[in-house]
């Protein structure tokens, strides 16, 4: 019993350093984490072709490049939840003018999206797999694919990727999200797109 109870009284202190550092190591990398939370982005991103889901434009191209502000909101657990504010400064969605003929029609237009949310995983790691989901709306510079649409077009967004963490203040990422364009039903047709977006963004935080 003796034996028992100095063996106990040895590693106690030891066992209570050990959490004791422990908790520190964490509030220090939650504290590093949470330091900068304002982070602002340049992406560009391109779909290469669509699809049928809820839309039916088929063969659509877009071209897109914006801006993004995130705002960090929690680290536990290892997780980063992030606030995403992103505006499009400039989309181009080419499609077919008619199932028919093979010429195309391009429309441009200018996009904001105030619902957005992200979660990085290991994000006490310089590598931070992610997942986001965005809606918002488009406004084009005619009307979405022919007279019968409209110009204002909601959007939606989910997907993922990576973020690499390349200096204190600088990440670049990429990923790939579900983009659908669609004017929910408020014209005479509502075809809808449906795309995979692949993006790259660059953040200084």
């Amino acid at each position: 019993m003796c034996v028992s109870n100095a063996r106990a009284q040895t590693n106690s202190p030891i066992d209570t350093t050990e959490k004791l550092d422990q908790n520190d190591k964490h509030q220090q990398i939650k504290s590093q984490e949470l330091k900068n939370r304002n982070e602002f982005s340049l992406w560009v991103g391109f779909a290469f072709d669509s699809y049928r889901l809820w839309g039916k434009m088929p063969n659509t191209k877009i071209r897109s490049t914006g801006i993004q502000y995130n705002r960090k909101l929690a680290y536990k657990r290892k997780l980063i939840i992030k606030y995403n504010l992103s505006a499009s400064l400039y989309s181009k969605y080419s499609y077919p003018s008619s199932l028919e003929e093979d010429t195309r029609t391009s429309l441009s237009g200018f996009g904001i999206s105030p619902l957005g949310f992200q979660v990085n995983f290991a994000g006490d790691t310089n590598i931070q797999p992610f997942l986001n989901t965005s809606a918002g709306l488009m406004l084009l510079n005619k009307r979405f694919p022919d007279i019968r649409g409209k110009k204002m077009n909601f959007t939606f967004g989910a997907g993922g990727g990576i973020e690499i963490l390349l200096s204190k203040s600088v990440s670049l990422s990429a990923g790939i999200k579900y983009h659908h364009l669609s004017n929910g039903d408020r014209g005479e047709i509502n075809p809808g797109i449906d795309s995979n977006l692949y993006y790259t963004t660059i953040t200084i935080f």
